[in-house]
């Protein structure tokens, strides 16, 4: 896992994309459709937010997410599975699962996340080593929450 967050900061400040993506809604479901990062030959769409609430609907992506908390008060919904996050925890969400993060209080909602297309490291990892098989190779729902030592989280806090 902390060999994708490193190769993603890397080609990340390479390749990142300054604009916001777009968001709709299909069928009741939100989707982060990401048509501006992603669409246009950018792999990378990366949010680093403290806000007062928490309005997100239940939604997909168009890429896989690393979710990081930055606060203790967020509780994660994923494929039916219930997660509740620590400051430092990660959560992980392939392209086909629906998840939804929540307050369990009224302390700001504090959160960095990396939106990214898996496709921008076929030339780098040249089937190798299957990096992303932590995203792939699980059942829906499950092994998505991820609670490093405190001198990983600090580490991973630093790269996303």
């Amino acid at each position: 896992m902390y060999t994708i967050l490193y190769a993603l900061d890397i080609i990340y400040h390479s390749y990142s994309c300054s604009k916001h993506c777009k968001y709709c809604y299909i069928g009741g479901i939100f989707y982060a459709t990401n048509n501006h990062c992603l669409s246009r030959g950018k792999s990378f769409f990366v949010g680093s937010f403290l806000t007062d609430y928490c309005n997100i609907e239940i939604h997909l992506h168009s890429a896989f997410e690393i979710f990081m908390a930055t606060t203790d008060n967020i509780r994660y919904y994923i494929e039916g599975q219930t997660y509740d996050l620590q400051a430092g925890d990660l959560i992980i969400t392939n392209t086909s699962e629906i998840h939804r993060p929540s307050i369990i209080d009224t302390n700001p909602y504090g959160r960095k996340f990396i939106l990214f297309n898996p496709s921008v490291f076929s030339e780098y990892l040249k089937d190798a080593y299957p990096v992303f098989s932590i995203f792939t190779e699980r059942k829906k729902g499950f092994f998505n929450h991820l609670r490093p030592n405190k001198k990983r989280s600090k580490n991973t806090s630093s790269i996303i």
